[in-house]
């Protein structure tokens, strides 16, 4: 989960219906805020995407029409948080990689670690929704939703390793250069999975020398 940034609705334009938060201008602004990803696992262009309530309605029009309460997420996300989760971290208010970090050891089927870095009921929240997305076992299905993620998230993390590694092994100054600037774009916050890639960042001394500045 990263940091958002939720533009404010066209002049004139209104959330009264569903169908008002399903189609143009509110869905497109609502997915261009998203970075087209799931706000929850980060999956870039997820074929299930579905509208997203952060805080579930539970028969409040109020909340279900209320644009700052919008989010999208994949079928799997959406599903799993349900109405269970009401008080995870506001990722358009605040800065979910300030209150936690995820990632992966290289194992395929390696589960997911979440660490919380700062304490709080939403974090305790956020990262128990964490945790059942990413590795839960309570049926099935889920787990095997959960294990096919976590192998795309894998993959995606080998692809980035591997350009780290070809970037330090690199001598030519001007294809060390390409390779710096395709690192800066897969930890930009609009690069599917990038929590997990700004991590490894984070936790490396000499990247956060090399590639630090990009993190903000």
């Amino acid at each position: 989960m990263i940091k958002l940034n939720k533009s404010p609705l066209p002049k004139g334009v209104y959330i009264r219906s569903e169908d008002d938060y399903r189609r143009d201008p509110v869905f497109i602004l609502m997915k261009n805020d998203c970075h087209n990803k799931c706000y929850i696992c980060e999956e870039k262009e997820p074929t299930g995407l579905q509208v997203e309530h952060l805080v579930a309605p539970q028969g409040n029009n109020e909340l279900k029409y209320k644009w700052e309460n919008l989010l999208l997420a994949c079928y799997h996300c959406n599903h799993a948080k349900s109405d269970s989760f009401n008080n995870i971290i506001d990722c358009t208010k605040v800065d979910p990689e300030s209150h936690i970090a995820v990632s992966m050891i290289p194992a395929l089927k390696e589960q997911v670690r979440i660490d919380v870095l700062q304490y709080s009921e939403k974090a305790k929240e956020t990262a128990a929704l964490l945790e059942l997305i990413y590795n839960g076992e309570k049926t099935v299905i889920l787990s095997s939703e959960c294990e096919n993620l976590r192998n795309r998230i894998m993959k995606e993390l080998n692809d980035f390793r591997q350009k780290l590694i070809l970037y330090e092994d690199e001598p030519d100054t001007l294809v060390k250069c390409g390779f710096y600037q395709s690192i800066v774009r897969m930890i930009e916050r609009s690069s599917t999975f990038a929590a997990f890639k700004r991590g490894i960042i984070r936790r490396d001394t000499a990247y956060m020398c090399e590639f630090g500045g990009h993190l903000a």
